[in-house]
């Protein structure tokens, strides 16, 4: 497989997706990184794609988090995390279009929102509680089925050919469960959750990217930095670990022992993998200027002692948390390069593009798309 040295001006000349026309004074924008990574000569730059901005009759869906899906002909589907309701569509231009289901656990109806991501190029998939939902070009819920017995997920990936990847985090089943353009479970494999603590369920939670040829590439969200590589007939191909200084390896026992307001530990927010199979990981680290996460102090009697550390009501992560890019070879686990930023971006579209959501001044919706590429370092 070629890395990005072998293909001389790649990072110069090619973008991910299709560009679209700047249609804001914003969009010329870029983001540079705090820091470059001099071993490969290159770093990552991001460009601000595309504004877009909910119209004042639609419902702003605000939150932080808040999930953004490629639909139809170069459209946007907006859904809110973890809140019940309706997602938002807006067109290739980022006008708003129309709201797509309401609140409800009938037909057509959307509860509490997991996760909204691309059952395929066309198709935009939403999980609300233990379903999930395909929304066709119109706009509208196309097909709705329940998740089997002991599936509960967060994310979910197309893979070709029609098939789904669902990342299962139910204790003691298997991580992974490969549905068919109808929905259908074809079979469950992948990992379980140790032994040592079988109840764990975020020692199974994945990111995943299509590979092509009948194949994924599966990244840990936490405790590990590394990448799987996995065939769709349920045997994994490879899997390396990634050595990257910003993310310390760290287990439940720390995040324990931490306690209610310290820093958050390292985690992997997003995957993608380009056409030339080399996969981009976002990372989301404690900013640099926010506290060392220290030791918990203990009392004379040996208990910990919590409310030492009380991290303030944030609003705007970019004063909490910084965001890390990986570009890794999975069959080798290199990596290619990295890219630190001092701000928060939230995860990748289906196309490689990178957004973050926020509440304008309006108080109304706001989403940046990012569109990132490499660039040589003169």
């Amino acid at each position: 497989m070629r890395t990005l040295l072998d293909i001389g001006n790649f990072g110069l000349a090619v973008v991910f997706g299709l560009a679209l026309s700047a249609r804001d004074a914003q969009a010329q924008q870029e983001l540079q990184s705090t820091e470059e990574d001099r071993s490969c000569s290159c770093r990552i730059v991001l460009s601000l794609d595309l504004l877009l901005r909910s119209s004042s009759t639609a419902a702003p869906a605000i939150s932080p988090s808040a999930f953004v899906a490629r639909g139809p002909r170069g459209s946007y589907v907006v859904g809110p995390s973890f809140s019940p309701g309706e997602l938002l569509s807006f067109d290739s231009a980022g006008s708003f279009r129309q709201s797509v289901g309401r609140f409800g656990q009938g037909p057509g109806e959307l509860g509490r929102v997991r996760f909204v991501g691309n059952l395929s190029s066309e198709v935009v998939g939403v999980l609300d509680g233990a379903r999930l939902s395909a929304v066709g070009s119109g706009g509208r819920i196309s097909a709705q089925v329940s998740l089997p017995p002991g599936v509960r997920a967060f994310r979910f990936a197309g893979v070709g050919n029609g098939h789904i990847v669902v990342n299962n985090y139910m204790p003691g089943h298997p991580a992974f469960v490969l549905l068919d353009s109808s929905l259908t479970v074809v079979r469950s494999f992948g990992p379980r959750t140790p032994e040592e603590s079988k109840s764990d369920s975020d020692a199974i939670q994945y990111w995943v990217a299509s590979l092509g040829a009948n194949r994924f590439a599966a990244v840990a969200r936490n405790y590990r930095y590394g990448v799987e590589v996995w065939s769709t007939g349920g045997t994994r191909i490879s899997q390396r670990t990634v050595e990257a200084s910003w993310f310390e390896r760290w287990t439940q026992t720390d995040l324990l022992a931490a306690g209610p307001g310290a820093p958050p530990f390292p985690r992997v927010e997003g995957v993608f993998a380009d056409s030339l199979q080399q996969v981009w990981i976002l990372g989301v680290v404690t900013d640099r200027r926010a506290p060392n996460r220290q030791p918990p102090r203990r009392s004379g009697s040996g208990a910990r002692v919590v409310g030492e550390y009380v991290a303030p009501q944030v609003e705007d992560f970019d004063t909490r948390f910084d965001t890390v890019l990986d570009v890794v070879d999975p069959t080798t686990g290199r990596v290619l390069v990295s890219q630190r930023f001092d701000r928060y971006l939230q995860r990748f579209t289906s196309d490689g593009r990178i957004y973050t959501t926020s509440e304008g001044p309006d108080g109304l919706l706001r989403v940046e798309i990012w569109k990132p590429r490499i660039v040589q370092v003169r």
